[in-house]
């Protein structure tokens, strides 16, 4: 099964980060929704700003949640990646 990394915000607006091993990402949102987790970023692969060992960790203030993210005019097609933080945003903000 494929490790992801992940960003996600708790109910007391935490941001925390960590890595799971599922089938899908869409799986990997669903294992986090199941923590009570609103996930902001998924990644494939253990690599990289959100790779870390132990579970969950707060992130520092004022740090970016979504480092690394293209500006409004990035070049490129959307990839499912892009749908997937748009759509988890989207999520924060209906609830």
């Amino acid at each position: 099964m494929p490790d992801f990394a992940w960003k996600a915000a708790r109910a007391d607006a935490q941001i925390v980060e960590g890595h799971l091993q599922a089938a899908s990402a869409v799986q990997a949102m669903n294992q986090l929704r199941a923590q009570g987790l609103t996930p902001l970023q998924i990644s494939e692969g253990s690599a990289g700003a959100f790779a870390m060992e132990g579970g969950l960790a707060p992130m520092s203030p004022g740090q970016p949640v979504a480092a690394g993210a293209r500006g409004l005019f990035g070049s490129g097609a959307i990839s499912q990646a892009d749908v997937l933080v748009m759509t988890s945003e989207l999520s924060i903000m209906l609830k």
